[in-house]
């Protein structure tokens, strides 16, 4: 068995970009700065034109949306419509975040009212462990675990109640276990457990363990 020595307390710091990716999250967002930019539009030294622009690049895309929601998907169209002018809508709204921010009566509260703040998200690594599935894929273990925001999983295995003998870093969210069978005629277990891996090491706690049958081959 492989001994684990307990890491120093460390956290991850990550930071939630104001726009939201959702469809209705956006929509949501859009509808409260909407309502408020004008509340702040003068005092922040924009011109009723800039503003113009912003709100009528968030109208036509919220029309594209209503109207893709209408046709309740019957065309794939509007969907292609919305998505199309999502990216650059999202520019703009972007570069009229920087217009918000370089006028020196910008505050950080008018930046969270209008739903422009980027929101910061402090994660303990030590109390996070991976959640594993297995499952057989085209005939072998595949393993699944949610992988962000980490950068992968340090995988331990074995087989048939042995030592823990098998181990590999695991970068992405899923792992096929290819390993030869000791002897096909017979079932082998196999088994597993991880620790999420951080700048290169193991942190957090130890995952359940998770088990599979590799039934006999004919």
């Amino acid at each position: 068995m492989l001994n684990h020595k307990a890491d120093i307390m460390s956290q991850i710091t990550i930071t939630k970009d104001f726009v939201e990716k959702s469809e209705e999250g956006f929509e949501l967002k859009s509808n409260n700065f909407s309502g408020k930019i004008n509340l702040y539009a003068e005092t922040l030294g924009i011109s009723p034109e800039q503003v113009a622009a912003v709100l009528d690049a968030l109208k036509t895309l919220s029309d594209i949306r209503e109207d893709k929601i209408a046709k309740r998907m019957a065309s794939k169209a509007a969907t292609i419509n919305y998505k199309t002018n999502r990216k650059p809508t999202e520019k703009i709204v972007r570069d009229f975040k920087k217009l918000v921010e370089a006028s020196p009566n910008c505050t950080p509260e008018m930046l969270e009212d209008l739903g422009m703040n980027n929101t910061v998200k402090i994660i303990d690594t030590d109390t996070k462990a991976p959640d594993l599935h297995v499952k057989m894929v085209a005939g072998v273990p595949h393993i699944t675990y949610e992988k962000t925001p980490f950068e992968g999983i340090r995988l331990y295995g074995r087989i048939n109640g042995g030592p823990y003998d098998f181990q590999c870093v695991v970068a992405h969210p899923y792992f096929d276990d290819t390993r030869e069978r000791r002897d096909a005629t017979q079932a082998e277990l196999r088994e597993y457990y991880a620790y999420f891996m951080k700048n290169g090491k193991e942190v957090g706690l130890r995952s359940k363990g998770i088990k599979i049958t590799l039934e006999a081959l004919d």
